[in-house]
């Protein structure tokens, strides 16, 4: 398991799972930084249209070193926070290259 594997592993209850196993179909990742204003509006409709489709599912956020509140507003509509080391401009880039994945 990579390091970044181990941080978006499931922590908590998985959106739609309404009594069935806690087995994620679909992982939503948002990057973030400094989002305060947008991020909750956008976990939110995450989180809404998993439900809406009874897909069991999670909202990653992923936070670049927010310092406006970003973290605590995404946990509280729903969001799971992961903080990402690599600070810079490129760094999703070197965040993906490092973990051996494709970009988008």
């Amino acid at each position: 398991m990579t390091s970044l594997e181990a941080a978006v592993a499931p922590q908590q209850a998985v959106i739609g799972s309404e009594g069935q196993p806690n087995e994620i179909e679909v992982s939503i990742v948002m990057p973030c930084l400094n989002e305060v204003r947008t991020v909750p509006s956008c976990v939110r409709k995450a989180v809404s249209w998993l439900e809406a489709r009874a897909i069991r599912g999670e909202v990653i956020v992923a936070d670049n070193g927010s310092t406006d509140g970003s973290i605590e507003s995404s946990e509280q509509v729903g969001g799971r926070v992961v903080r990402i080391s690599n600070k810079g401009d490129r760094s999703k880039d070197k965040t993906w290259k490092r973990e051996g994945m494709a970009m988008p």
